[in-house]
């Protein structure tokens, strides 16, 4: 993960030298297996790109069992914010290669100025397996955007308005969720099977929208807000199967529905979120349905010749998402988040191909690289 994506101040950004003598907070750097010391350096600017001093941070964890702050504190004159932080080290696998899978945990940042009237946020999952341990440096970037606001005189009746408003800042909600994560696609003589490794990552898309307590209105859509990654705590091999149909594979996955202050006191930030917990994936299961055995014609592919085997690698996508999961809430139902696959590390589908007419080899297209979905069929020489 490039976590300097974003930085648009590259010139103002010290060395990672300096960035690491100016931890004046650093008391401690833990040495134990199981926790990483991370030197959050994160840069704020306002809705005008100008750098934002005296901005308040709030650094969450989105933890199992629900948000959990890890430090708080202001941006210096520079725009800049720069603490020491502890998170979790948990193995959760081992690579092809032999190295261990670390669980990623998830951040959430809030940035506000009561003096600019602004607000924003970041999301985003911190992966211990690329980071050198027992410290190491992340650098992020937040850009505000401006609050509308409306100064009312005494005298003014207060806005009223049909929506319900959310509950108090600190309400949190859990909900399980079946969620489409591969499609896959066979032909008679054909036989596939998953092969989820433990260590597996899903990316689930972040929403957030803001409430107006003063005007007792909601000020924003339910807009993209990053993503968090779900680890998977156990593989998953799927037994052969072959025949003509289309086969959809979904992991049951925790969500969350929770509401915090936004920094200024007459904000609310509602926020939907995958969470990662300590049995991914609890639950799965699988849809089969007929297919016609077309093949779209997509530049990616794979042949295999027949009664032979191939292992087609199963990465995902760097941006963009492949599919999409509505949650449900007390509150919130009918929103939609994007889903893919954490390119690395690697799962595979196995295509194991029978006899058919002579010369005739197995085609597996899929509609990008990462073979997340895939049509499997005969076709001539």
């Amino acid at each position: 993960m490039n976590y300097c994506r974003g930085i648009i101040y590259l010139g103002m950004i010290f060395t990672i030298t300096s960035i690491l003598l100016t931890f004046s907070t650093i008391s401690i750097i833990y040495r134990y297996p199981d926790v990483q010391n991370v030197l959050l350096s994160l840069l704020v600017t306002d809705s005008s790109d100008n750098l934002a001093p005296g901005v308040h941070i709030v650094v969450f964890h989105l933890a199992e069992k629900g948000p959990q702050i890890l430090i708080e504190g202001y941006t210096d004159q520079n725009g800049m914010y720069r603490r020491a932080i502890n998170i979790p080290r948990e193995e959760n696998g081992i690579t092809e290669k032999g190295e261990t899978i670390f669980a990623s945990v998830n951040l959430w940042i809030i940035a506000s100025s009561s003096s600019l009237y602004e607000i924003g946020t970041l999301t985003i999952p911190v992966d211990p397996t690329e980071l050198k341990w027992p410290t190491d440096t992340i650098i992020l970037h937040i850009k505000m955007k401006k609050i509308s606001i409306t100064i009312k005189s005494g005298n003014n009746v207060k806005f009223k308005t049909l929506v319900e408003a959310p509950p108090s800042p600190g309400y949190y909600e859990e909900s399980w969720k079946f969620t489409k994560v591969l499609e896959w696609r066979t032909w008679n003589n054909i036989w596939g099977r998953e092969r989820y490794v433990a260590g597996s990552k899903i990316r689930v898309q972040s929403k957030e929208r803001l409430y107006d307590t003063s005007e007792e209105k909601y000020i924003s859509g339910w807009d993209s807000a990053g993503y968090t990654e779900v680890t998977l705590n156990s593989g998953l091999t799927g037994a052969w199967r072959t025949g003509k149909y289309n086969r959809t594979l979904f992991f049951e996955l925790k969500y969350a529905y929770t509401t915090q202050y936004g920094g200024l006191p007459f904000i609310i930030i509602e926020k939907i979120y995958a969470v990662d917990t300590s049995t991914d994936p609890r639950d799965y299961n699988r849809k089969t349905e007929s297919w016609s055995g077309s093949l779209p014609g997509y530049s990616n592919y794979y042949t295999t010749l027949q009664n032979d085997m191939r292992h087609i690698p199963i990465t995902g996508l760097s941006s963009g998402w492949t599919f999409t999961v509505s949650p449900s809430f007390s509150y919130v139902f009918g929103i939609s988040l994007g889903v893919t696959k954490q390119p690395s590390p690697t799962s595979y589908l196995d295509i194991e191909t029978g006899t058919w007419t002579d010369n005739y080899k197995v085609r597996t297209e899929s509609n990008d690289d990462s073979f997340l979905k895939t049509w499997s069929n005969w076709v001539p020489p």
